[in-house]
């Protein structure tokens, strides 16, 4: 059973590294297009309500991701204890 549960946690680790990085690439991207503009905002006249938009739009995209993330740990976490049980009971 221990054998089946590491085989186990090297397919959820594997799905964990790509999740992830699919997560960190699009919080990536995000990034950029917010500082790109911001970049825009800064060469109008009127850049606080420009600012203020752009924020409003970036938090719209990363506020999703960071859950995703959240959750994507916590699973983690949940998986690594139960491994850490069941090395334990064994």
């Amino acid at each position: 059973m221990a054998v089946e549960r590491a085989v186990g946690f090297e397919s959820w680790a594997g799905d964990y590294s790509s999740e992830k990085a699919r997560i960190n690439k699009a919080r990536d991207e995000a990034d950029a297009i917010l500082a790109a503009k911001e970049a825009e905002c800064r060469q109008r006249f009127v850049v606080n309500s420009c600012l203020i938009e752009a924020r409003q739009q970036h938090r719209a995209v990363v506020q999703p991701l960071r859950e995703e993330l959240l959750l994507l740990d916590e699973k983690q976490r949940k998986q690594r204890a139960s491994d850490r049980l069941d090395r334990i009971r064994a």
